[in-house]
């Protein structure tokens, strides 16, 4: 039997900045903070008997923060340089998979993606995940 679900997601994430030096180098970045938002789907077919499915999955993303800034000091004694580097992050791309989800018991889940995103400034080469889920 086949089935199509459709997925939103909102994911809030926070990432610390932490400054370090090195002999005549020293860089300071700023924390960043990000707001992603995911629309798409998952179809598929599951498999007999209730053991797993296999499924393709089709998402778009958008980063509506992530803005960061790094600053980066060398001094040799008698002159320092400075370099700025700032990213704008808010951008678009799209996702694209196949997956599989397999029982081995009443509460032991397997599964694997094999996925590619592509978009915007993310350029994502196919890459595979695999996992195992219990539940209780």
């Amino acid at each position: 039997m086949g089935f199509i679900e459709p997925q939103v997601q909102v994911a809030f994430g926070h990432m610390n900045s932490d400054d370090f030096s090195v002999d005549n180098y020293s860089v300071d970045t700023d924390s960043v903070n990000t707001i992603l938002g995911r629309a798409g789907f998952r179809a598929g077919l599951n498999y007999p008997d209730g053991w797993g499915s296999v499924y393709l999955t089709a998402s778009a993303v958008h980063d509506f923060a992530g803005d960061v800034d790094s600053h980066m000091f060398f001094s040799d004694g008698s002159d320092e340089d400075e370099l700025q580097i700032s990213d704008d992050l808010e951008d678009t791309w799209y996702e694209f998979g196949i997956g599989t989800t397999v029982k081995f018991a009443d509460s032991f889940y397997m599964y694997g993606n094999f996925k590619t995103a592509d978009g915007g400034d993310v350029d994502m080469p196919w890459y595979v995940s695999v996992g195992a889920r219990y539940t209780f």
